[in-house]
């Protein structure tokens, strides 16, 4: 579906987590679950040692411990306001993207978006 970006956002994170299916993250602190963005852990790879929320229903969690599900990447676009962008896909609050001018790809934050 194709959005509008409303508001500028800077993504501070030059390399965000990046999971393959079966690797395994150490579990830290969880979002809110009654804010605007839950259902998210913050992770560190252990294959890699980076770090970044990952959706929780990605993971098999237990003691401590997460095991990838499916590929992921905790990649945050950067977007300025009027960017048109195409969303694939959404989760707990969050569109994985592609912006049309460029075909950048990543995660915008639905508050940050409008229909077109």
């Amino acid at each position: 579906m194709l959005m509008k970006v409303i508001n500028d956002y800077k993504n501070d994170d030059p390399n965000p987590i990046e999971l393959l299916v079966g690797d395994t993250v150490k579990l830290g602190e969880t979002s809110n679950p009654n804010g605007t963005y839950p259902n998210w852990v913050f992770c560190t790879s252990e294959r890699t040692g980076r770090v970044g929320w990952i959706a929780v229903h990605t993971l098999k969690m237990e003691n401590g411990i997460g095991t990838a599900l499916e590929a992921g990447t905790s990649k945050e676009m950067t977007v300025c306001a009027g960017d048109i962008i195409d969303t694939l896909r959404e989760l707990n609050g969050w569109y994985w993207s592609i912006r049309k001018s460029d075909n950048e790809t990543g995660w915008v934050a639905k508050d940050n978006l409008t229909d077109i």
